[in-house]
Order: C-alpha cells, then sequence, then structure tokens
C-alpha cells in the first residue's frame, strides 16, 4: 500500500500544499475507491471547508503522483471555475492547462533537488 506520508508522493503532497496558485486545503488519502464500477485511480471529494483526494492504494508511487497530480489539477480547476454538475468528470482546457503545470512544475523541482545532491 502506497504512504501519501513518506517518499517522493509524501514529498509531492507537501509540495503541492506550498505551491497552489489558488487558496485551497486538501487532504490526501490512500484507500481503496468504489466508483460505481468505473474504473479509477484517483477521486476528488469537495468537504465544507476542503477537498479530498483519494489515491487508490494498490497504485506503485509513479502513477500514485500521476494521480495526485491529475486530481489537483481538477481542484485549482474548481476553484477557479466552480463545481459545476459533472465537473469533475469532465477534462476540459482549463483542467490541462493547471494539470501541465503542476506535472512540469513539479518534476522540474525534483530535477533541480537531485542536481544539488550531486
Amino acid at each position: 500500500m502506497i504512504s501519501c506520508r513518506t517518499g517522493v508522493l509524501g514529498e509531492a503532497i507537501r509540495w503541492a500544499r506550498r505551491y497552489m496558485p489558488v487558496k485551497l486545503v486538501f487532504r490526501a488519502k490512500s484507500r481503496i475507491i468504489d466508483n460505481e464500477g468505473d474504473e479509477c485511480n484517483g477521486l476528488l471529494v469537495q468537504h465544507k471547508g476542503y477537498m479530498e483526494i483519494n489515491i487508490l492504494k494498490d497504485l506503485d508511487e509513479g502513477k500514485a503522483i500521476d494521480t495526485l497530480m491529475h486530481e489537483l489539477a481538477h481542484a485549482i480547476d474548481i476553484r477557479r471555475r466552480g463545481w459545476g454538475k459533472d465537473h469533475y468528470k469532465q477534462h476540459s482546457d482549463s483542467w490541462g492547462q493547471e494539470y501541465s503545470r503542476i506535472y512540469r512544475d513539479f518534476w522540474e523541482m525534483i530535477g533541480q533537488k537531485k542536481k544539488g545532491s550531486k
């Protein structure tokens, strides 16, 4: 089971909390996801005051990080555009731009850390 507190995934979560381009409080959890028969690796749930990002517990670390970035892009897009009826099932242009930005910025930060440790 993947941990949301350790390894590169834990680092990604801590980075995302500092990085957020919008006011966003989120919690990330690794768990079994039952999405009514739909196959999914992650799920975004809106609560009062925060969003919860659920990551399928059986993923390897790389896929879990991809899933975190995917769901964070939804969360940022929702904060900017609002929560529509089927919003989190949509992959709009604005969602794609957020996903690209988050993914690129995170892996650039990891690359810079590796260069600094040599």
